[in-house]
């Protein structure tokens, strides 16, 4: 998808007839890894035993074979002086569940963002943590250490828990302190401390890992696979893969199983991040599980897990470390990716100083996108209330832009209509050129007229307009296809959810018809006798809708669609207006 002659073909067809729609051809998963990622050697973490990666000394983009955690062994027994339980914490936005042995985050379902009901993709109860993962990989707050058999006691052992309830229920605004403490005989102790508020989407942690009363060196890991459970398929469109992100001074570091694969009989993978990190997140394409440190942090860690399928495949589990600073409070957000919530709690939790909208994957061309995102947020939300409908809310938000661009419009018009006035004229200089040699005085003169004639009708004149739009049609695209708001949200009769391709292609088919009545009637500057801009014409009309209907509209959300088919339909309705006021016969040919 990111091949340049295709990138050319898609973006010279926007440009030419105003399909805003085909920006999804752009929208492949924006990765910006650093240039100086280390890929390291190391046993993968696991619930039972892991061990720490060692950073290779220059920074390398190879994949060392590690050994897989289930064929390490320790020397070192567990001792099991608490019984082993399970604590559940549940407030009005996620209910969570902790297990004792390793004081580890089991399960985690998110069931409302504000007042609005959050389930999972298949509509059953929202499940975030892989349970797979779990078993095979380890759970989200484990610990991992330079030494096997310390981390095996540390995720193995039983750890007493402050509260003797199995379940906790937290009204809004009421706190509780949530304490697991280890302590072994062999003079490993460690603690882990949450601070949960009801009604909030982020909870304050605190750890501490002790050997003999001195720390001990260790990390906490998130992941892996954090998101909805119940996606088995991925997609470009709303079921992307699960992603780390590291952010390093305000840059963004997206990483994906695809690009930290296995080697060999490697049974996992490990990317380091040197330097400084100002904070962790994993993520998929709707909710985020993110660290944020108190200061920055040294050295974060991407480690790809591989666990054998039935086909003999392997997939990939994706989970992010930082080191851990003993007794100083970490902030963990765990939410979906609203871009409203992310926004206050930057401003209001975190005074600006971290910016949580940047878990919002923009694309490459973020800093185009991000500027409007707030107003389509802010205008469709209004109109939402009003319809109670996200439908009738993005054919009324198409409609206005529609209208606000149609200024710009009209001006393309004019511009192509003066250059196709002027082509029969730049057509008759042509001849008399090929009859003349190149150093003919006669042959200069027509040069220059040229010229002329081609600053007077200047085809281009007539795509700038278009050319400056297609932010803002970006930015709806990307709005659309990342909202939670339009997520699970119905339209009309069939279509009941607008975040799931129409079943029916019904809405693609009528949008591929509009699309080839919006390229009919959009005026061209070449003369119709051109047999080049006659084929050029039927590509554009008929066989490029089709093709782009098979290849991308079919597959695509209905909220999309609706968007695209709207936008078709409205331009059409323009461009008939503008081509009664604006267009006129073009003028024969003089002989």
């Amino acid at each position: 998808m990111e091949k340049r002659f295709i990138t050319f073909i898609v973006l010279s067809f926007l440009i030419l007839v105003g399909w805003q729609f085909a920006v999804s051809y752009f929208y492949p998963e924006a990765v910006t890894p650093s240039k100086d990622l280390k890929t390291t050697s190391s046993t993968t973490p696991s619930p039972s035993t892991s061990s720490t990666p060692q950073s290779s000394e220059n920074a390398t983009s190879t994949v060392t074979p590690t050994t897989s955690p289930i064929e390490t062994t320790s020397s070192v027994p567990i001792e099991q002086q608490v019984n082993q339980r399970k604590l559940t914490i549940k407030t009005s936005q996620w209910n969570a569940t902790f297990d004792n042995r390793g004081a580890l985050l089991t399960s985690l379902s998110i069931h409302h963002l504000g007042s609005r009901e959050i389930k999972g993709s298949d509509y059953s109860s929202l499940e975030l943590v892989s349970q797979e993962g779990l078993q095979k990989v380890g759970a989200p707050l484990r610990f991992e250490t330079e030494t096997t058999n310390f981390t095996k006691i540390l995720n193995e052992s039983n750890y007493s828990i402050n509260e003797d309830a199995e379940t906790i229920i937290l009204k809004d605004g009421e706190t509780r302190e949530i304490v697991f403490t280890l302590k072994n005989s062999s003079g490993i102790e460690a603690e882990k401390r949450l601070k949960i508020i009801g009604g909030k989407s982020t909870f304050d942690f605190q750890a501490k890992v002790l050997n003999n009363n001195q720390a001990l060196a260790a990390k906490l890991l998130i992941g892996p696979n954090f998101g909805d459970q119940s996606v088995k398929a991925f997609d470009v469109y709303v079921n992307t893969p699960p992603q780390t992100l590291i952010v390093q001074n305000t840059k963004t570091n997206f990483l994906t199983g695809t690009e930290l694969e296995r080697t060999g009989d490697s049974l996992s993978a490990t990317k380091t991040y040197p330097g400084n990190a100002d904070w962790v997140a994993v993520i998929d394409h709707y909710f985020a599980m993110a660290v944020i440190p108190p200061d920055k942090t040294s050295n974060a860690v991407v480690y790809n897990n591989f666990i054998k399928e039935n086909d003999n495949t392997y997939k990939g589990m994706l989970s992010v470390a930082i080191p851990v600073v003993n007794d100083q409070p970490y902030l963990f957000f765990i939410a979906p990716k609203d871009r409203d919530l992310l926004a206050t709690l930057s401003v209001d939790l975190l005074k600006n100083k971290h910016d949580l909208e940047v878990i919002l994957n923009y694309g490459y061309f973020a800093f185009m996108v991000r500027p409007f995102i707030p107003v389509l947020d802010l205008a469709l939300k209004g109109i939402y209330k009003v319809t109670y409908n996200y439908g009738w809310a993005i054919i009324l938000i198409t409609l206005l832009i529609n209208v606000i661009f149609f200024p710009l419009k009209w001006k393309s018009a004019i511009a192509m209509e003066r250059a196709k006035k002027m082509q029969p004229k730049y057509k008759e200089i042509q001849e008399k050129l090929k009859k003349l040699k190149p150093d003919d005085p006669r042959a200069v003169q027509l040069q220059s007229e040229m010229m002329q004639i081609f600053k007077e009708g200047n085809p281009l004149a007539g795509c700038l307009p278009l050319l400056l739009q297609l932010p803002i049609f970006w930015a709806v695209y990307i709005y659309l296809s990342m909202s939670v708001n339009v997520r699970h949200s119905p339209f009309i009769f069939w279509v009941k959810d607008l975040s799931v391709a129409d079943p029916t292609y019904i809405l693609p088919i009528i949008m591929t018809v509009a699309s080839m009545a919006a390229t009919a009637i959009m005026p061209t500057p070449a003369t119709n006798d051109d047999p080049a801009q006659k084929m050029q014409k039927v590509m554009m009309t008929y066989v490029m809708p089709i093709i782009f209907f098979v290849a991308f509209f079919k597959s695509a959300p209905s909220g999309l669609v609706l968007y695209w088919m709207f936008n078709s339909v409205f331009g059409v309705a323009l461009q008939l207006i503008i081509n009664k006021f604006v267009a006129e016969p073009t003028p024969a040919v003089t002989k």
